[in-house]
């Protein structure tokens, strides 16, 4: 039977249905290497894509996928607005099923894994930030240690939060204040900070220094590159030039014609 990829809630074991923009509102993110332990010394980790493919509306947007992504590595993204690339992201990240093809996490069909379990491994982080505006900034970083999929890690205290803050370009004033209260850009760093912290095994992100100022972006940069070190897999989508980050770990994926090809540079 012909699939066709939608943002249709999706079934796992032992899980329960949710909405995608449910899903949007928990999801955030790891810490980098400098600041909190456990990431040296982790199990290896590799997400697979065998003979994946998506079609949507009528158009392939990539077909016959194959491809290995391992933690410590930075997966690169490049493409033209609309080839598929953040459709790619939500497919990795079990939002969306493929048409064809299948996911495997460390050898185990993505469908094996009861629900929390996953989404304590992969997090995704939408373009567009998602914060609850009535709750502080530190409800807001704190708030997904409360879900199931991450009640098992620790909650992170006021002397690990507050040198990220200062890495991020953000205030320590800024944590009892109103998430809507800040700019787009502050904001934006707010949802990364909240991804590390949460230390998954691969983080994906979908244009995640857009709306930042060039010195904030290089210091995302600066972070992501610590991130990667034994800790997680990095997937990232952006237009953005990645300079700052390590060369010889990161891998260039362009989506072109149907096709996701890899490039040397």
């Amino acid at each position: 039977m012909w699939l066709s990829c939608s943002a249709r809630p999706v079934w796992f074991t032992g899980g329960r249905k949710q909405s995608i923009f449910f899903w949007w509102t928990v999801l955030t993110f790891p810490c980098p290497a400098p600041i909190l332990p456990g990431g040296s010394g982790r199990r290896k980790s590799v997400i697979e894509l065998k003979d994946v493919s998506c079609r949507f509306a009528g158009r392939v947007l990539f077909e016959g996928v194959n491809l290995s992504i391992r933690r410590g590595e930075i997966a690169l993204l490049r493409g033209k607005s609309g080839c598929g690339k953040t459709t790619f992201l939500r497919i990795l990240s079990a939002f969306l099923d493929p048409t064809t093809g299948r996911l495997e996490l460390d050898g185990k069909p993505y469908r094996s894994y009861r629900y929390p379990e996953l989404r304590s491994k992969i997090v995704y982080l939408h373009q567009t930030p998602v914060l609850e505006a009535s709750k502080s900034v530190r409800e807001n970083l704190l708030a997904p240690f409360s879900l199931a999929a991450h009640k098992g890690k620790p909650t992170p205290k006021e002397e690990t939060i507050l040198p990220l803050l200062a890495a991020f370009h953000l205030d320590r004033s800024l944590l009892p204040r109103d998430a809507r209260e800040l700019s787009v850009g502050e904001q934006q760093r707010v949802a990364i900070l909240r991804a590390f912290l949460l230390q998954p095994d691969y983080l994906l992100l979908d244009e995640p220094i857009a709306n930042l100022d060039a010195e904030s972006a290089r210091a995302i940069r600066t972070w992501l590159s610590g991130a990667t070190l034994d800790r997680a897999g990095l997937v990232i989508s952006s237009h953005q030039e990645m300079e700052d980050l390590p060369a010889n770990r990161i891998r260039r994926l362009e989506f072109a014609e149907g096709s996701i090809l890899e490039r040397s540079s």
